[in-house]
Formats: C-alpha cells, structure tokens, sequence
C-alpha cells in the first residue's frame, strides 16, 4: 500500500506539463512500484529538459525540414492548384469519362439498391426468425 501512496503523491505535485506522462502512468492497468515510477520519472525529466534545451533557431530549422518535405505526407510548404481536366480521366467504376469512381452515380445507385436489398434480405431473415420462435412457444403472430 506504501507504493501506491507514494505514486499518488508524486503524480499529483508533478507540474502541469508533466500531464501526458501522468496519463500515462494512472492509465497503466497496475500501479507501477515506487522504485520504478522514479525511474521513470528521471527518464521523462530528461527528455522535458532537451525538449527545453531546444532554441527558437533550431525550432525553425525543424519546421522549414518539415516545410520542404515532398511526397505523399507532405503537409506543409505551398501547395500547387493544378486544375485536372476531367474529360481525360476515366471512371474506375464504369467506362465513362470525366468523373472518378468516389463521384460516379452509377457505382452509387448500384451501392444503394444493393443495400435496399441486404435490408430487405435481414428483415426477412428477422421475420422468420420470430415465427420459428412463436410456434416453438405455441404462440401465433400474423404481420
């Protein structure tokens, strides 16, 4: 009981930007031993403190590395408006052009009237279900 004690009391004088490592530890499905929390902690410290030690001109650098990245993740940088002419691109889902497969009416009409019928199939399905229970209970139910 002393190391749950003591967990709970360190945990709670930690300061604010400690949250997340806090969270970490009362999400854990056991208390960790005292001696562990500490080490732990020691870890964490460390890693806050070369957080910290980082200047604004290396944070700058960090986020232009990121800012220049090309490729798929790309997220930051300018971004090109390049306008696609539609009429050359071909449907995956049927052979029209000037649409893609996300916009094509015909994949989405045929999506609806597929579930309209895996609907229809499962309310069967249901229905038969309770009659088969009904008669097994000796009662009659008529929809």
């Amino acid at each position: 009981m002393f190391d749950k004690e003591m967990t709970t009391v360190v945990l709670s004088a930690l300061p604010d930007e400690w949250g997340n490592f806090v969270s970490s530890i009362y999400g854990k499905k056991e208390a960790a031993p005292f001696s562990e929390l500490w080490s732990l902690c020691k870890i964490e410290e460390t890693r806050l403190k070369a957080k910290s030690d980082v200047g604004p001109s290396e944070q700058v650098q960090a986020f232009a590395a990121m800012a220049s990245r090309k490729g798929k993740f790309a997220k930051f940088g300018p971004q090109k408006n390049k306008r696609i002419d539609m009429s050359k691109i071909q449907c995956y889902g049927c052979p029209e052009y000037g649409h893609l497969k996300r916009d094509c009416l015909k994949l989405m009409k045929d999506n609806k009237t597929r579930k309209e019928r895996i609907e229809a199939h499962i309310t069967k399905a249901v229905e038969e279900l309770d009659e088969k229970k009904s008669k097994k209970e000796g009662i009659y139910l008529h929809y």
